[in-house]
């Protein structure tokens, strides 16, 4: 159910074939939309598949024996309701990998940073010498890996997302992880999940999913959430608890005096991590942490921290544009969908700054951003859905804010302008007013901006 535009259903679909199931595919969007996913499976694979597009077909489900459910889904859709009291085993990519797999987990959400973090953790273990596989929401399935060479000493790396632990059963068969991070309890995602708790009750469910006497590394700052302080409490004896912070002697791991710790004793310089931002540094505490955790000595973590890349659309600086009149500098946010991380990377770079925003609004208080833009951005170009929302929510802090419809045209400006010399794309809303998904929105810039594929990434 649900085979996306950019493939998120390849990865079960070609495992399910290998495995000779009888597979029908279900998807809301007309084929040719879905053409460039379709074109990553070969012929046989593609003839050996029923394909229904446009409005799902309810015998479909209450047909079926297993059902596997994009995690964009609720559990609560009518069609999977249907299929649950036919009988059929409502499931996930997930869930699937996570019964089948004999290799060691370590699974890594919150709310920013996740993917980074992810990303970092498996470099590090890479470089440590591990055989490392990384996939879950940060873009590629690992059934695949399934039916490939690997030993149980191999590491899976999954990075989750909130609706992909929401539709994971509770079944204690599942908690098969040696390592679990929490990055942040900040807020997003209210339309699907609709209170702050549900919420960050959802992202809370990693826990489950840890083996009795495994690490959790999480935010000391969230050590007050009720989800959080609830979990600890019935896990006291049976976790180990490795708190983090930026700065504060009570956690394990901490950023102290340029330094990355445990326990007061200097891993590794901060200098040393080549990505910009006090919130990378965080990043890749928690990815430090993991590694100790699975018994990577202090030095060899220390001799990977430099090697350690950031992922596109992250506080990526893209240069100067080329033919512009002035010589300024893009910073590429596009990852950014909720006020909180455009704040993050905004107090993390030198003023004076035009920032670009814009997009669909979820509904998300912009006070704390607008004040952190106060003597640090000029000048606040807003776009999109949200466009004016944004304008009036910023210009009592910078007075030069100006509304455009298109994101397009909010660039040309910021470069017309010359309002200071360096432009972040930030946008701190969804992209869903015109875009598919933040990708996408992130590659209409760049190609607004010159670049037809993704340049310097």
């Amino acid at each position: 159910m649900g085979f996306g535009r950019f493939g998120g259903g390849l990865g079960v679909t070609k495992y399910l074939l290998e495995c000779g199931a009888h597979v029908t595919v279900t998807d809301l969007s007309e084929e040719s939309a879905l053409a460039e996913s379709i074109a990553c499976l070969n012929d046989e694979q593609q003839k050996a598949i029923t394909w229904k597009f446009g409005p799902h077909d309810p015998s479909d489900f209450t047909s079926a024996e297993i059902v596997v459910a994009n995690p964009s889904v609720p559990t609560s859709d009518q069609n999977l309701v249907a299929a649950r009291k036919s009988g059929a085993w409502v499931t996930t990519d997930i869930e699937l990998f996570l019964r089948l797999t004999d290799m060691r987990l370590v699974l890594i959400t919150g709310t920013q940073g996740k993917s980074s973090t992810a990303k970092m953790t498996a470099d590090l273990l890479k470089s440590a010498g591990c055989d490392v596989h990384l996939g879950g929401n940060i873009g590629a399935s690992l059934l695949p890996t399934l039916r490939s060479t690997h030993t149980p000493e191999s590491i899976a790396v999954l990075e989750l997302s909130s609706y992909q632990l929401e539709g994971l059963p509770d079944d204690v068969a599942l908690a098969r992880a040696q390592v679990v991070g929490i990055t942040n309890l900040l807020e997003d995602h209210l339309a699907r999940h609709q209170t702050l708790e549900r919420y960050h009750r959802a992202k809370v469910r990693i826990l489950d999913l840890l083996l009795e006497g495994g690490t959790a590394i999480i935010p000391l700052a969230d050590l007050g959430n009720p989800p959080l302080q609830g979990e600890m409490a019935n896990r006291l004896q049976k976790t180990h608890w490795m708190p983090f912070s930026a700065h504060s002697e009570r956690a394990e791991l901490s950023l102290s005096d340029g330094q990355f710790t445990r326990h007061g004793v200097a891993i590794a310089a901060t200098s040393e991590l080549a990505l910009p931002g006090s919130f990378q540094q965080l990043n890749a505490l928690v990815a430090i942490g993991v590694a100790l955790a699975l018994g990577i000595s202090p030095e060899k973590v220390r001799e990977a921290i430099p090697t350690l890349k950031g992922l596109p659309h992250r506080a990526q600086d893209l240069g100067l544009i080329a033919n512009a009149p002035f010589a300024i500098r893009v910073i590429d946010n596009a990852v950014s969908t909720t006020p909180d991380s455009t704040q993050s990377v905004l107090e993390s770079l030198p003023g004076p700054l035009t920032l670009l925003v814009g997009g669909r609004s979820k509904g998300q208080d912009l006070t704390r951003l607008a004040a952190s833009c106060e003597g640090r951005v000029a000048h606040v170009l807003c776009f999109g859905e949200a466009a004016h929302e944004l304008q009036k929510a910023f210009v009592s802090t910078v007075p030069s804010s100006t509304a455009f419809t298109k994101m397009e045209d909010a660039l040309q400006s910021a470069i017309g302008a010359h309002a200071s010399p360096t432009i972040l794309f930030s946008p701190a809303c969804s992209s869903f007013d015109a875009f598919s998904n933040f990708k996408q929105r992130a590659l209409a810039f760049r190609s607004a901006l010159g670049f037809s594929t993704e340049a310097n990434s």
